[in-house]
């Protein structure tokens, strides 16, 4: 003979049914599962804020070793910029010409007569020469004035008796004794404007 079980039953009284409710033990396990669930959602977030705070630690250090290079990069680019400044300020004063004087006054001292640079520059009893070799121009400076030649003839000459030029080429107009002023008038034509008061 088999023995049946009936559990969970509910009786009610009277002739209308009431509606469904949950058994008791139910409702404690939703309760006990809403713990669990809440347990496991404040497991996250913990993981989640320490994450973050790690995420927030190394934000720090890389904002930290940015600060450092940019630092370092300023510290040796000025490091650069000072350097190259002394190097001008040295290339510069080496080339003034009280440098220069007390150079060829030392040459001089020594029994030189003349002095000759890489760079075309001759100094003697003459004056200062310009010229390179190889150059059809050359340019002498004396106390008097100044010469400058082309193929050793004389194209443009400043001394006490004014400028004198060969060939000499205005470009755009030419002012005579600051009262006229000659320049080109069309193609083939050249205007003289009196300009004077």
């Amino acid at each position: 003979m088999e023995n049946y079980y009936i559990e969970n039953v509910k009786l009610e009284i009277g002739n209308k049914a009431t509606d469904w409710t949950p058994a008791p033990e139910d409702t404690q396990g939703e309760i006990d599962d809403l713990k669990d669930t809440t347990a496991n959602q404040g497991q996250i977030i913990q993981t989640q804020e320490s994450r973050l705070s790690d995420l927030e630690i190394n934000t720090n250090a890389i904002t930290a070793t940015v600060q450092r290079v940019q630092t370092e990069t300023k510290t040796s680019l000025e490091g650069v910029e000072k350097s190259v400044q002394e190097l001008t300020e040295q290339v510069s004063l080496s080339l003034t010409s009280d440098q220069v004087n007390i150079a060829i006054e030392k040459k001089l001292s020594e029994g030189v007569e003349t002095v000759k640079t890489a760079t075309g520059f001759t100094f003697d009893e003459e004056g200062l020469t310009v010229s390179k070799t190889g150059s059809e121009m050359s340019t002498k400076v004396t106390e008097d004035g100044m010469e400058v030649s082309q193929n050793n003839t004389p194209v443009l000459v400043a001394d006490s008796q004014g400028v004198q030029a060969t060939n000499l080429n205005a470009n755009t107009y030419l002012i005579i004794s600051g009262k006229a002023r000659l320049e080109a008038y069309g193609t083939d034509r050249v205007a003289c404007y009196w300009i004077g008061g």
